[in-house]
């Protein structure tokens, strides 16, 4: 996993993706046993917990998610009978908040 530590390397973090809002298909409907890696002091969040936050989705099936310490963290489910998290990056609020704001998202 790389954290993300300034808002430049977010930015060009952020520009690589194809990121769009949430949609009424947007599921994290998946097993309690799924857990992303996430760089706040917990470590790792339930995909499915209600407490975290889609942002941002990418086809076929990653996530941009922001968890109740505010964190975002981009991550990749993968797997069809048995699903695995694979987290890309995660940054802390501001600089993903301000990140956005550069590129217009």
């Amino acid at each position: 996993m790389k954290v993300l530590r300034g808002v430049d390397e977010a930015v060009e973090e952020f520009s690589k993706l194809k990121i769009q809002p949430p949609n009424k298909l947007t599921s994290t409907n998946y097993p309690d046993g799924l857990v992303f890696e996430c760089g706040c002091e917990s470590g790792g969040h339930r995909v499915n917990d209600p407490t975290n936050t889609v942002i941002g989705i990418q086809f076929p099936v990653y996530f941009v998610m922001r968890c109740v310490n505010d964190y975002l963290t981009f991550f990749r489910v993968k797997g069809i009978f048995t699903q695995k998290a694979y987290t890309i990056w995660t940054c802390d609020k501001k600089t993903g908040q301000e990140a956005l704001k550069k590129i217009g998202i």
